[in-house]
């Protein structure tokens, strides 16, 4: 039975963990011509204020590499996802998600392109009471 008028939610946590995929994804493809990746996957994977001081300091020599390495820009790009639902006005989420995508577009990293494609910037509306994790509502969209 087809919802005309439903409404896809992505909250935050939802956002993030294709984000983390596709972060993981893009590594592995690097990591099959770039050895200096392997034992890096948790590090990418997890909040940077949660690693101990070495292994933030591996994460920040491989970001330091943002220029020439996909996966250090995929963790930038899931790093700006992250920071975009915690803003208030919808007008500033729309505008930012729009920049996001569109920068996103623009580059090499396949994978998180497949994420930028499942939320449309032009389909989100406001809801009448914001939920304590400021979810996104998207109208008419994919679903990852």
């Amino acid at each position: 039975m087809p919802l005309p008028n439903a409404r896809i939610t992505f909250d935050k946590f939802h956002v993030i963990a294709h984000a983390s995929t596709a972060v993981d994804k893009t590594r592995r493809i690097e990591q099959k011509t770039d050895a200096s990746l392997k034992g890096l996957r948790w590090k990418l994977l997890r909040d940077r204020a949660s690693l101990t001081p070495d292994a933030r300091a591996d994460l920040d020599a491989l970001i330091a590499q943002a220029t020439t390495k996909r996966t250090a820009r995929a963790w930038l790009y899931k790093k700006q996802l992250r920071e975009i639902p915690a803003r208030k006005q919808i007008n500033v989420v729309r505008d930012m998600l729009t920049q996001w995508a569109t920068n996103v577009m623009r580059s090499k990293v396949e994978p998180m392109k497949a994420v930028a494609k499942t939320m449309p910037a032009s389909s989100i509306s406001a809801r009448s009471t914001p939920m304590p994790l400021n979810p996104l509502v998207f109208q008419k969209s994919r679903f990852f």
